[in-house]
């Protein structure tokens, strides 16, 4: 087992939250072809529930990772559990929706 930082694990520089599940990509990790769409609504408070959680800092729960090689050559990790978890730590990297009253660029 290893510890990741959530930082560098879900910043879009290495994983794409939008990129097709289970397809060849040159991020450093995607979302296993296995897992559901994202469902965690715009309308209900979870992804901000879950910044809140990291911003204070409480326990968020493990993500189990698993690594691959792709059809291209490369290795790529899966995220097998966790896919809401790190698709909202990546959207919020984008700016996508805010904390509190602040974007992550703003903090």
């Amino acid at each position: 087992m290893q510890n990741i930082c959530i930082k560098h694990l879900f910043h879009p520089s290495v994983f794409d939250s939008s990129a097709e599940r289970g397809q060849d990509t040159d991020n450093q990790y995607r979302v296993a072809e296995r897992n559901r769409y994202f469902r965690w609504s715009k309308k209900d408070s979870s992804r901000e529930d879950l910044i809140d959680s990291i911003m204070r800092p409480f326990p968020i729960g493990s993500i189990l990772i698993t690594e691959e090689r792709q059809a291209n050559g490369k290795y790529v990790r899966d995220i097998q559990d966790g896919h809401h978890r790190a698709d909202t730590i990546n959207r919020f990297y984008k700016d996508e929706f805010m904390w509190g009253n602040k974007k992550y660029s703003e903090l």
